[in-house]
């Protein structure tokens, strides 16, 4: 039996289009702005340099509480990382699958750690379970091995990674507070004398107020990654899991868009070892179906 929909043109498609609209989007907005921009300098920008004298702006605390406020927006977005990686309810039901492991994707943070996910493991899955990864032709994508047969990504919930994210929420915190103080000094220094004096004050206020709270997440993502337990990807005898495993893998199982709309398991609960493949990798869906015998399956 063959499998044809690895990757599914369609989703493909789809999602190239997206992209694309969603960028002519952006110019075109860039292109809105800046048209607004001249037309309010054409016409003396006069409302704007009464709501920069009306909101205090110039003075210097009026410049840390719009440094603030920018500091808490970006924090906020490392807690939504956080809370959306680490505290939020995995989505979709319990389910069951067996395969081969086929490649492993470890817990390396790379350059951002507050960016990374958690690790995991693709698994060939057996044939009789590709109606649960196509989940009734709503997936958008589908994965597949090197030799054509679908595969379940599996993801483990890491310590490291939620250490990370937690040291970003803290490090753009204390960079943030720090870009307050520097980026409020600035501005004050360029003072609001004219429209555009307070416009390019307010911009150099912005841009120190993120670029240090940014470094900030970068640095403490580093130091809480670097705090907590760095444990291997494990089945449920606490042995690691190898390429070429026959598996068995328990947890929630769903359609997630940040992986191109395909289904994954996130994060596993149980990985139960059923033995080990003969072949080498890339597998085929032949080899569990083979290998992996019905009184030890799902």
């Amino acid at each position: 039996m063959d499998y044809l929909k690895c990757g599914s043109l369609g989703a493909v498609v789809d999602t190239r289009w997206e992209k694309i609209l969603a960028f002519f989007g952006i110019v075109g907005g860039v292109i809105s702005g800046i048209a607004a921009g001249v037309k309010a300098a054409q016409e003396g920008v006069s409302i704007f340099g009464k709501a920069i004298q009306f909101l205090g702006i110039t003075t210097t605390w009026g410049f840390v509480i719009v440094g603030i406020a920018v500091a808490i927006l970006i924090v906020s977005i490392f807690i939504y990382l956080w809370s959306e990686k680490c505290n939020a309810d995995p989505a979709g039901d319990s389910r069951c699958l067996s395969g081969v492991v086929e490649a492993i994707n470890g817990d390396d943070l790379g350059v951002f750690p507050f960016a990374a996910d958690h690790p995991s493991v693709d698994v060939v899955i057996k044939s009789k379970y590709w109606p649960i990864i196509e989940a009734n032709d709503q997936a958008k994508k589908v994965f597949c091995s090197d030799a054509g047969s679908p595969i379940l990504k599996v993801f483990y919930k890491s310590s490291k990674v939620c250490g990370a994210a937690v040291g970003a929420i803290v490090g753009s915190a204390v960079g943030g507070a720090a870009g307050v103080i520097a980026g409020a000094v600035a501005a004050a220094a360029i003072g609001c004398a004219t429209v555009w004096l307070c416009l390019l004050a307010l911009l150099v206020l912005i841009v120190i107020v993120a670029a240090l709270a940014i470094a900030g997440a970068w640095g403490g993502s580093a130091i809480g990654a670097a705090a907590a337990d760095d444990a291997a990807i494990n089945n449920t005898d606490g042995r690691s899991i190898a390429i070429g495993d026959l598996v068995k893998v328990t947890g929630p199982t769903a359609i997630y868009s940040k992986f191109e709309g395909a289904v994954v398991q996130y994060w596993n609960v149980t990985t139960e070892m059923l033995g080990t493949a003969t072949t080498n990798p890339s597998f085929s869906h032949e080899v569990p179906d083979a290998a992996i015998p019905d009184n030890l399956d799902c």
